[in-house]
C-alpha cells in the first residue's frame, strides 16, 4: 500500500515449523532488509494461533513494481548462532 511520497508498505509472510527459540528474518539488498546481513534483517514474528505463520510489515522507499523489484530471502537464526538461508533463487 502506498503511504505517499516515496514510501510504501510491504508485508512479508512465510510458514516455517521451527523451534520458537529460533528467529526468522527477511534479508535483502535494501538497508531496510539488512543489506544481506542476516543479523541486521527484518525480524518476523509469530504467536500462538498463528504458528507456523511468521509475519512482518515494514515501509520501503520507492514505488512498488514501478521503479524496481526487491530481491530478498528468508533466513533462520538458530539459538546456537548459526544461520540457515532459504534454498533456491532470491524472491522478488
Amino acid at each position: 500500500a502506498s503511504l505517499g511520497g516515496d514510501r510504501f508498505e510491504v508485508n512479508f509472510k512465510v510458514e516455517l515449523e521451527i523451534p520458537l527459540q529460533s528467529e526468522v528474518r527477511v534479508v535483502g539488498a535494501l538497508t531496510e532488509l539488512g543489506s544481506w546481513s542476516p543479523h541486521d534483517g527484518l525480524p518476523l514474528r509469530t504467536e500462538t494461533g498463528l504458528y507456523p505463520l511468521w509475519c512482518a510489515t515494514t515501509e520501503l522507499l520507492g514505488q512498488p513494481r514501478l521503479e524496481r523489484e526487491v530481491e530478498y530471502k528468508f533466513v533462520i537464526l538458530k539459538p546456537d548462532g548459526s544461520v540457515e538461508w532459504e534454498q533456491g533463487p532470491n524472491r522478488l
